[in-house]
Parts: C-alpha cells; structure tokens; sequence
C-alpha cells in the first residue's frame, strides 16, 4: 500500500498577545477565527491592521505578522505567508519560513530553511518533525527515523508523543509490525487520540485483522478528533481495508465518496490509487464502465488537482479498453495542464507505452529524454534501425546516418542490410553529405544485385538515384530537372517514373513565367504510366489545378477540382482543393457558389487549417449578395466563426458590426464595436479605426438623441488628441468631428476642426490615397460651413487651398474657389 504519512506539523502562535493589541476588537475576533480554525480570515485581519496606519511598536507589528503568517499557513497559502514573512521581521523566521516553502512543495529549500532554526529556539524541535516529514516525502525512511528518534524523550510532552508516533509510523514501512503493536499499546490516548487509533487501526490491517481495523476507523471517523488530515487518511485507510478483505465494490464507494467532496487533500494520490486497485479487484474492468464522477471530476477545472488524478484514471482505463489513442490524448492533455504532478513520472511511461505500440516513434524519443532528464530513468532499449527512424523524423540526419550503418552492418540478412542502407543514403542526402551518399548507393548496387531475389522498387539503387533528384527539385537546385528527366529516360518501366515527371510537371510551374504547356506534356506522359496509384493519380489531379490557376482560368480550375473531389471526396487535398474552388468562384464574383463551396470546407473539413478562413470568407460573400436574409447569415455565420475564439474571431465580431450596420442595427452594432474595444490585445490601428466607426454610429443614432452626438465630439476629440498621431488618423478624426459639431449646430466649432486639418497640410503634406480623402472632406466640409455662413471671401480662399494640393480633388477646389468668385463678384478683392 502507498505509505500515508498522518501527522501533520503541528504550529501555534509564538508568544503571549500584547495589552495594547488586547483592546482591539479586530485583533480579539482574528485571534478567534484562529481558534476557530479560519486561518484566512485570521490572516486578512492581521493583515489590515498591520496597515490601517496606526503606530505600532515593534513588537506589536511582530505579532500582527506572526498571527498572519500562522493564518495563511492553516489556510495552506505559502506563498501569502512567505510575501508577509518578506515585509516583516518575526521570531524563528526560519521556521515559518520553512512551513511555507513546505506547502508550495519547495522540499529541497524548505529542509535547507529549517536547518537554520536556532537550536536554543522553542521552534527547534518543531523543525525537525518538519525535516523528518520532507525525508519521510521523499522516502528517506532511515534519515527521518534519526531525526525523531531522540525526540520522542522530549520534555515537550506534546512534541514527544507526536515524535513517538512519527517513529511507529516509519517503522511500519520496514516492516516491524509486531513490535510497533508492542509499542502502540502502551501508548496513552492523552488529549489527542486520533493519531494513536489511526496507527492501531493500520497495524490491525498489516496483521490481517480487518474487522478490528474497520471498527477503529469507522470509531475515528465519527469525531472530531485529529482534524480533516487524520480524517482523510482515516478514510482512505477504511477503504482499503475493505479492499483487502474482499469488499472492492465497498472500497470504491467509499473512495468515489470522499473524492467526489474533497478536491484537494494530501491524500488524493493515495485515494486514486487505492481506486484503481479497488476497480482491478472487482475482475470486471472489460466490462466496467468508467464511473460516472471520474469523467465529471475530469471536466472540472476549478479543483485542478482532482481533475489531474482523474485524466490519469481515466486514460489507464481507456489503455486497458485498447483505446490507445483516446488515451493518448487524456494523459497529454494531463501532462499540458499539470506539469510537476505527482502522476507526470507515470503518465510519460504509460505514453511511451501506448505510442510505442502506435509507431509514434518521435513522440517516444521525446518523452524518453525528458523521462530520463526528470526522473533519471535507464534509456530505451530500441534497436539502432528504430532510433534512427525517429532521428530521422527529427531531421537530425547526420546522427540518423551513423545509426542506420550501424543497423545495416549488424543485419542478419539481405533484405535488412539493404532496407538500412537505402536510409542511410537517403539520410545522406538530407544531411548534404554528397561523398558519403556515393559510397552508400555503391553499397547498395552491390547489394540490389544479389541473386537473392530483391524488391522491384523501394529500397534499390535506381529508387536512391530518383530520390536524390527529387531532393533536388524540392531544394531548387541546378540540374534537378535534367536528372529527373534522365531517370525517366533511363528506366522506362520502372513503377516510380511517373512521380518523375510529376515532378518535372512542378518544377515548369514554378519557373518564372510557368511553363504550362511543358507541365502539360510532363503530366500526360505520367498518366500514361500503368498501375498508378489512387495517390498518384491525385497528385496529376492536383497539378493540373495548379496549371489552371498559373494562367488564371479559374472556370476550369473550378471544373477540376470539384472533378476531383467527386472522385476523390475523402483525399488529404480534399479540404484544400475545396478552398480553392470556393476562392475561385468568389474571385469570379459568383457570390452564391463561392458561399456554398466555403461553408463546406468549414462544415466538413472542421480540423482543417481552412475551417476558419472559409467560415470567415462565406460570411464575405453572404454580405456581398445583399437582402436581409444574405445579412442575418452572414451574420450568424459571423457569431459561429467569434465562438470558435480562433484567430479571425476578432475578426468576424467586426465584420457582425459591419453587417448590423449595414442592415441597419445601429444600437447592436454599437455594442459589438465597444466590446471589441474592451480588448487589449487589437493594434494600434485597428483600436482608432474601431473609435471612428462608433463615432460614425454614435452620429448616426444621433439623429434622435442629440446626447449621443455630443458623446461623438468626445470620443474622436479624444483620438485626435493622442500625442504623435499620424495625419490620416488626425485627419480622419477631427473632419468626422467636425461633421458631428456641425449636426449638434455648433458650426463655429466645426469650422475651428476642418480648419486645423487644412492649416496642417501646409507643412505636413497628405500623401497617400487615405490621408488626400480626409483631408478633402475636411476641406471642402469647410468650404460648406463657411458659404452657409456667407463668409464668401474665407470660402474661395479656402478652396484655392485645398486646390494646391496634388491629390485626385485639386480641380474640383479650383472650380469651385472659381464658381464662389464668380458669384459674388470677389475678383477685385482679391488684386
């Protein structure tokens, strides 16, 4: 049975409470929640009036902190009572410091923090029951022993009792049952019988003695006595009690129980193992269904201890049910979220186990080294072919090299050695070892012509030359289309000529314009190849494609692929091919079809690379068909693609706005656009493009309710504002603002915005297409104010400004200072 380790350190506040400290009835109620067992709130109260700023003497805010450190330390929180013990100055620091280093699990650091306590400390001996509790944790049984041996004559009468127990319980792991049973019955029960009748209770177990077992322990769970660790060591105890003695239906109920209300205790990892021991025993676990608590507690992240404990439970049982890869997936998906857990030592070897037996050969090497990193395990005991197998799979060629010449000259036989040597050389390859590749093709030409007979392709010569030209045409270099074509030339009848020319095929498609018509002839000679496989068939499916959409004929780029997938609807390209389809026809403006080929993709390709991007691109062309119904789906569509939370999600919850907008849900898109920008992870650009377009709702909702215009002046007052703006943001902003002054009838001030944009152009000229657009409508909405308020002379001068500009509206400026002249006769005011 895994050792239980029942007696908890006992601490208590050092130190009698000062007179001053008496009078105040916030440290009166933290002294009693202490009493009371409530060590958090103990803690906060401590803690707020060690900073409520009164005066306090040295040794008052002494005892303040040694009451909070005390607190969190009941409440478990090392790491609150390690920040108090930082700020503050207490008595024995190196003791509750290294309580605290215990309960984050710290053990190295917690015993070298203990061992500093000052022997003449009244906490001394108290640090050694902690050291000898961190050896016991880490089964160092003898050197615990030493430390509490001569403790257990201690005139602390309570420190030698609790050592005497501490001794009983490791002797019990030698074991020495007989005599600890000798020792336990002269124990008294004294004030504290818990711990005494749990170890009577295990020695009855060890003795076979289950109905007296079952009886103590059954007695101790109905007091109160020894706290909630004695107890939930008493209760697992209980249940494998009941395990032992033939009851494993019992012991599990009992375990499923306690785990089922306990979510973190010292014992989970004892209870989950008794479980499984339980479950084993019922000599049902072909047929036995996981309990039902297991898969909730697995489900429930808020007790994440729990959760780990059962992921692991669950994926042994799925192992057993041979459903290796459902397991797989429970005990990564435990090692992701629980790293450090006390099953990830377990959980690595039962996963190198179960892809071992799945070819994982990467995964296997990887949990392998970390394995032995972590835990000091021996190394695999793969076979040289295999590691090199999974260096390979590394890209660690020149090691995979070595370990495959290795395997071929400790083969037994032809076939071996050749299997290894064709590796070897193509390992060679990959690592760029040109004259090592040539002796290796030499090894196996002299292998291949052995009269034993060999396979017709795979492993022989010609196949090493083939690959060594498609390395070539994969890295681009000189001469791979020439030894392509000479391979093809040379071996006429062999069953790999036609990735040959599927590859000279690829290689004019990549040339600089595409070479089509020699792409063309190369796939038609491999189609002519007999035997093709399903494979190879796709893969001259797929060239063509790429063919088609080298010289933008997207109507038969459409006709191929959607040949393809009613040929091959289940093929690894499907998902692909279908996305290609889709972007065709909705680069063909065929809106309907486009939708319909995009929703596809995202329906039944889900796991694909494309899901996302197809959701987010059908939603693009339900808008561009238009009509209520295209907008309620593109926004449905829309929400799905936000729910997925993937990285269009943001994305999509824009385009909702848009949509909503457009259909005219101002109020619901005005919600979108302020939750997008709740978020602190949008751009710089995206966040002042996100503030514009609540300014242009906000004007338009503004239309009934003049309080939302003003909230408009405000919010693009605000971008405006922003130190080192660009002049496209600034322009944009301020004419916006200013469209918005002129709605609330404030034209003064709206003329005051579109004039700052027009006085900065002198000296910070717009440039670019956006920054000529707002500034143009800041300009001309200029030009508007000032004619309605007949300012003629300001209104020609302003439009003979604007008309220095060189942007796309200059004429229009010019025409228009020309036409206000005209009108009202300001030629000669302007001599």
């Amino acid at each position: 049975m895994t050792r239980q380790i029942i007696l908890a350190l006992a601490i208590s506040w050092p130190g009698a409470a000062l007179a001053a400290l008496d009078a105040e009835p916030e440290f009166i109620a933290a002294r009693s929640a202490l009493a009371d067992g409530l060590g958090s709130v103990a803690a906060l109260k401590a803690e707020r009036l060690l900073g409520d700023g009164s005066k306090r003497s040295k040794d008052e805010t002494a005892t303040l902190a040694a009451m909070a450190v005390e607190g969190w330390l009941r409440a478990k929180d090392g790491q609150r009572a390690l920040s108090i013990l930082d700020k503050h100055k207490i008595q024995d620091d190196p003791f509750w410091r290294g309580l605290a280093l215990m309960k984050l699990e710290r053990l190295e650091e917690a015993e070298a923090t203990l061992r500093k306590c000052d022997k003449s400390s009244p906490m001394a001996e108290r640090a050694l029951m902690a050291i000898a509790q961190i050896e016991m944790a880490g089964g160092r049984d003898g050197a615990a022993r030493k430390e509490v041996k001569d403790l257990r004559n201690s005139q602390d009468t309570d420190i030698a009792r609790r050592a005497r127990l501490l001794y009983n319980e490791l002797e019990l792991e030698v074991p020495r049952i007989e005599v600890v049973a000798d020792r336990l019955s002269k124990e008294k029960d004294n004030s504290e019988p818990g711990p005494l009748a749990y170890l009577r209770a295990r020695v009855a177990m060890e003795q076979g003695d289950y109905p007296s077992a079952r009886k103590g322990l059954t007695a101790l769970l109905k007091t109160s006595t020894g706290g909630m660790r004695l107890h939930h060591a008493a209760t697992v105890l209980l249940a494998e009690v009941q395990r032992r003695s033939g009851k494993p239906t019992e012991a599990s109920k009992i375990l499923l129980q306690f785990l089922e209300k306990t979510t973190n205790s010292d014992f989970s990892n004892e209870a989950f193992e008794t479980l499984s021991r339980a479950r084993d025993a019922e000599q049902r676990k072909d047929i036995t269904p996981l309990p039902s608590a297991v898969l909730d507690w697995i489900a429930d992240s808020t007790a994440p201890q729990r959760q780990a404990y059962a992921l692991f439970l669950a994926a042994r049982w799925l192992s057993r049910q041979d459903r290796k890869a459902e397991a797989a997936g429970l005990l990564e998906a435990l090692l992701a979220i629980a790293p450090g857990h006390r099953k990830e030592s377990e959980t690595m070897r039962l996963l190198m186990e179960i892809y071992g037996g799945l070819n994982a050969d990467q995964r296997v090497l990887a949990l392998s080294q970390s394995w032995r990193k972590n835990y000091g395990g021996g190394a695999s005991s793969e076979v040289d072919f295999v590691t090199g197998k999974i260096l390979f799979s590394r890209t660690e060629y020149g090691k995979a090299t070595d370990l495959f010449r290795s395997a071929a000259e400790l083969s037994s036989n032809l076939a071996d050695r050749r299997r290894a040597l064709y590796n070897a050389g193509i390992c060679a390859l990959k690592a760029g070892e040109v004259a090592l590749f040539q002796t290796l093709l030499a090894q196996l030409q002299n292998v291949s012509t052995d009269p034993q007979p060999r396979p017709t392709s795979g492993e022989t010569a010609e196949d090493l030359e083939l690959d060594r030209a498609l390395e070539m045409a994969a890295k681009g270099t000189n001469g791979a289309e020439r030894e392509l074509e000479r391979f093809a030339q040379e071996n006429p009848n062999h069953p790999r000529r036609a990735e040959a020319k599927i590859a000279q095929a690829e290689m004019a498609l990549l040339d600089v314009p595409a070479r089509v018509k020699a792409a063309e002839e190369a796939l038609a000679d491999a189609e002519k190849q007999p035997n093709l496989t399903e494979h190879l068939q796709q893969r001259i499916a797929y060239t063509r494609l790429w063919a088609s959409e080298a010289v933008g004929d997207l109507k038969t780029l459409t006709q191929i692929g959607l040949g393809f997938l009613k040929k091959w609807p289940e093929a690894p390209l499907a998902a692909e091919i279908r996305m290609k389809v889709a972007d065709a026809y909705f680069r063909m403006e065929d809106m309907a079809n486009a939708r319909t080929q995009f929703e596809i993709v995202a329906l039944d390709y889900p796991d694909s690379p494309y899901a996302d991007t197809a959701l987010f691109f059908a939603g693009r062309a339900a808008m561009v068909v238009g009509g209520a119904d295209s907008l309620n789906t593109a926004i449905e569509i829309w929400e799905e693609l936000a729910d997925r939370g993937g990285p269009l999600a943001f994305e999509a919850r824009h385009q909702q706005a848009v949509a909503k907008r457009r259909e005219g849900s101002e109020t619901e898109a005005l919600k979108v656009i302020e939750s997008l920008l709740t978020d602190t992870k949008v751009n710089t650009d995206m966040r002042r493009s996100l503030i514009c377009e609540k300014a242009e709702i906000l004007q338009l909702l503004g239309a009934k309710d003049p309080k939302l215009l003003e909230e408009a002046v405000k919010t693009l007052g605000q971008l405006a504002a922003e130190k080192n703006l660009p002049f496209d943001w600034l322009a944009r902003a301020s004419s916006e603002r200013a469209s918005a002054l002129r709605a609330l009838g404030k034209p003064d001030e709206a003329l005051e915005a579109c004039y700052s944009i027009v006085q900065k152009a002198d000296y910070d000229h717009p440039g670019t297409p956006t920054e000529f657009v707002w500034f143009y409508k800041a300009g001309f909405l200029a030009v508007d104010l000032l004619v309605e308020k007949q300012q003629w002379e300001a209104a020609a001068r302003t439009a003979e400004r604007i008309a220095q500009t060189s942007g796309d509206r200059a004429t229009e400026a010019k025409d228009l200072a020309t036409k206000i002249r005209l009108d009202h006769y300001l030629w000669d005011e302007t001599k």
